[in-house]
Formats: C-alpha cells, sequence, structure tokens
C-alpha cells in the first residue's frame, strides 16, 4: 500500500510550463511626420527587448544617422534618429519596420511636399446661397435637374472620384475642368430625401482624402 500511495502522489505533481516572454515593442507614433527641408527626424520606440529598425522602403531620401543607413539595432526604449533630405516635389512615404523575431511593426515616415492638396467648392459658388445653404446643402425641388459646382482644387480632374450614397436620386456624375457635373432625378420616394456626394482622392502619403456635401429634395412642389 505505500508502495501505490507514493504512485500517487508522484502522479500529481504540478507541471510547469516553460516560461514565454511577453514581446512589447512599438513607436510614440504610426506616422512620423517631417517638413519639406532637409534635416533630422526622431522616433521614439517603447520596448522590453532588443530590437531591429530596417528601412524598407525610402532610402533614396531617408536614412538612420549611423554608419549604416539603412538596418539599427536597438534595445530596449530608445530614440531612433534619421537624415532626411529636402523634399523638392511631391509629398513621399517611407516605411520603416521594427522587429523581434516574427513580430513585425510598421511605421510610415511621411514628408511634406512643395505643394499643399486641397479639395473644396470654389468660393463663388458656396457664396451663391441659391446654390449652397450654409455652404453645405442644397435645395433642390423634387422634379430634380442638371447641376454644376466649380472645384477649388491642386487635383485633375482624373484623380477625384464621386461617390453617392443613394443609388437613384444621382442618375449620373462626372468631372471636367474641375466642375463637378451632376444629374438629379425626380423625386418619387413620397417623402423628403437627403443625399450625400462625396469627391475622394489618394494624397502623395497614399491616405484619403474627402470633401462631402449634401443637398435636400422635396417630394412635392
Amino acid at each position: 500500500m505505500a508502495a501505490i500511495s507514493a504512485l500517487m502522489i508522484s502522479c500529481s505533481a504540478p507541471y510547469y510550463p516553460e516560461y514565454v516572454p511577453v514581446i512589447s515593442l512599438g513607436a510614440s507614433t504610426n506616422n512620423l511626420i517631417c517638413e519639406k527641408e532637409e534635416g533630422i527626424a526622431s522616433l521614439s520606440v517603447l520596448s522590453n527587448t532588443d530590437y531591429t529598425a530596417t528601412l524598407v522602403s525610402g532610402n533614396d531620401w531617408v536614412r538612420f544617422a549611423e554608419e549604416d543607413p539603412a538596418v539599427r539595432n536597438g534595445h530596449g526604449n530608445d530614440v531612433l534618429e534619421f537624415v532626411i533630405n529636402a523634399n523638392n516635389h511631391d509629398k513621399r512615404v517611407a516605411e520603416l519596420v521594427l522587429a523581434v523575431g516574427d513580430y513585425k511593426k510598421s511605421i510610415k515616415i511621411k514628408q511634406k511636399g512643395c505643394f499643399d492638396d486641397y479639395l473644396d467648392i470654389h468660393p463663388d459658388d458656396k457664396a451663391n446661397k441659391l446654390t449652397l445653404m450654409d455652404n453645405t446643402r442644397m435645395q433642390v425641388s423634387v422634379k430634380g435637374g442638371d447641376f454644376k459646382l466649380r472645384l477649388y482644387t491642386s487635383c485633375l480632374d482624373q484623380q477625384l472620384k464621386v461617390s453617392v450614397d443613394h443609388d437613384t436620386a444621382v442618375s449620373s456624375s462626372s468631372i471636367e475642368n474641375k466642375t463637378l457635373h451632376f444629374t438629379i432625378s425626380e423625386n418619387e420616394e413620397g417623402q423628403p430625401r437627403i443625399v450625400n456626394i462625396t469627391l475622394s482622392y489618394v494624397d502623395g502619403w497614399g491616405d484619403t482624402q474627402s470633401l462631402t456635401f449634401s443637398f435636400t429634395q422635396g417630394y412635392q412642389e
């Protein structure tokens, strides 16, 4: 009986799995914004372990302020410094990857360009209260009709995308010579409707920028 009791005690001994450390790796921002002039930029890294920082793109205009321009090894909380070339063109973006083994964290390094992107309705059309009310909302009769709005924008016509949140309210739309042309169909729904029209484009950083305006259309005269 004594032997059996000893065996039972041995089998019930607790099992402790191998300790696996938790990786903590990140940065003070996921989008580091740099001015268009030549200079130095810095990024704070928050880490509890050794890591590798690699510039996987944008190496023609950004580099580490170290001997190796593309790769830097770090340990724990740290500050990375970059040398930024002057930008005489449009916005541009580089990618920095922080890695510990298979764990990776992507950071965008974005530099401003010589020209700012802008998208708005032309001030003269904004000021015309018969066209736009409160700068954003149009008033449209039940019959609808053809409309146009001049745009104040740095974008080319082909860069702009038009989307409408009501499938049947706007029967056609196009952009020509920085003017939005659109046709509003007759309202046969038996109730007023508010329709949003969104203009959007992808900027030099790969981010989508948008402008939304709306119209209210009655259902009876």
